[in-house]
């Protein structure tokens, strides 16, 4: 026997802090996660959401697989990649407009392009992940 709760608000326990639900469910991230790019480069399970794996398609260029595919392809996603031996974060990330399925996609990591460097592509050590939009 499947049991349903259904509510229009969430409060705290002592009555306060109220939200609607509607906003839980549409404002809130489907997925979250960290990769580590350098070495065997990995998503740090222990401290994400909906994260399944990563393929390490080459320097800078990752594929990020989720653990429950998303309603559609017209999800966001946004990464701040952050170098932290040097501490520089002037890093950016682009997604791939190709190859994007309600269960993975792509990004690269790399200088601006209005940058010195810009177009190359390099493994960072802390980049971290978050996706919204509908789940399936």
């Amino acid at each position: 026997m499947t049991s349903e709760l259904r509510v229009n608000t969430l409060k705290d326990a002592s009555g306060n802090n109220s939200i609607a639900t509607s906003f839980v469910a549409g404002g809130s991230a489907k997925a979250y996660g960290m990769i580590d790019g350098t070495g065997t480069a990995e998503v740090i399970t222990n401290s994400s959401l909906n994260a399944s794996t990563m393929t390490d398609n080459d320097t800078g260029d990752y594929t990020f697989n989720l653990t429950s595919n998303m309603g559609n392809t017209t999800y966001m996603f946004v990464i701040n990649s952050h170098n932290e031996t040097t501490g520089v974060s002037a890093r950016t990330s682009s997604k791939y407009t190709d190859g994007q399925t309600a269960g993975a996609f792509r990004f690269t990591v790399g200088y601006p392009s209005n940058t010195s460097g810009a177009g190359t592509q390099f493994d960072e050590d802390f980049n971290p992940i978050l996706l919204f939009g509908d789940l399936a």
